[in-house]
C-alpha cells in the first residue's frame, strides 16, 4: 500500500493499492490515515512529517510504526531540542538562538524553521535587517524559527540506518558536493556523495531479527 499527497506520485502506480492523502501538516491528514489504517491494516509507515501523527494514533490500530521511540522523535524533529540536547552532552555545536532572543547573534548567520528538512525554509543573514525582513515574511512566528552562526567550509550530512530493538545496520556519511541557492533562499537540492559503512544488514533481515526503520 502507499499513500502520497500527489496523485502523479509514481508509488502510487507501484503499489497494490494507493490512496492519495492530504499534506502531512494539515488536520486533514491524522483523520484520512485513520480511515486508510482501519480499512487496509498496514504494517509499515512513515516520512518525517508524519511520524509523530502516527504514534498518536498507532494505539487505536494494530499496526507496527517503523520509527525510534516517539519522546525521541519529538526530539530530533525539533532543531531547536535537538541543538541542546548535543550541547548537553558535550557535542560540539554551532552557536544557536530562538529567534525570539537574537540580541547575541554574530553575523553572518543562517535562519532556518525548527521544524522541516531539505533546507526548506533557510536563509543566509549578513545583517540584523535580514533577520528582521525574514522574520516579517514568514509564515510562522519568531519561536518557531533558530538563528545559528554561519560555517563556512565542506558540508557533510551523515544518514544512520537502525533496526526495530536498536541493531546498527549501516552508517552513510556524504559529502554535499552543490547546493542550490537563490538569492539568499536555499532551494534545497542537494548533489551527494558518500560512501556506506554496512553493518551486516543482509545477514540481520535473513534471519527475520528485525524490520528496516
Amino acid at each position: 500500500m502507499a499513500i502520497d499527497a500527489s496523485p502523479y506520485a509514481f508509488g502510487l502506480k507501484l503499489a497494490d493499492i494507493g490512496y492519495v492523502v492530504p499534506l502531512a501538516t494539515t488536520p486533514e491528514f491524522k483523520r484520512t490515515i485513520e480511515m486508510i489504517i482501519d480499512r487496509e491494516e498496514p504494517d509499515y509507515p512513515l516520512v518525517d512529517e508524519e511520524i509523530l501523527t502516527f504514534h498518536a494514533i498507532a494505539e487505536q490500530f494494530d499496526t507496527r510504526i517503523v520509527a525510534p521511540a516517539p519522546q525521541f522523535c519529538q526530539l530530533c524533529l525539533d532543531k531547536w531540542l535537538t541543538n541542546q540536547a548535543l550541547r548537553d552532552a558535550d557535542i560540539p555545536v554551532p552557536e544557536t538562538w530562538l529567534a525570539t532572543d537574537t540580541s547575541k547573534v554574530r553575523y553572518p548567520a543562517i535562519i532556518k524553521p525548527r521544524s522541516g528538512r531539505g533546507s526548506r525554509g533557510l536563509a543566509y543573514l549578513r545583517q540584523v535587517s535580514d533577520l528582521e525582513e525574514y522574520l516579517m515574511k514568514a509564515d510562522g512566528s519568531p519561536q518557531e524559527y533558530i538563528v545559528q552562526e554561519r560555517i563556512e567550509g565542506r558540508e557533510f550530512t551523515v544518514s544512520v540506518v537502525v533496526a526495530l530493538g536498536g541493531p546498527l545496520l549501516a552508517v552513510v556519511p556524504k559529502e554535499v558536493l552543490n547546493s542550490q541557492v537563490q538569492g539568499n533562499q536555499s532551494k534545497g537540492q542537494l548533489l551527494l556523495k558518500g560512501r556506506a559503512t554496512c553493518i551486516s544488514p543482509f545477514r540481520l533481515v535473513r534471519q527475520g531479527s528485525c524490520p528496516w526503520s
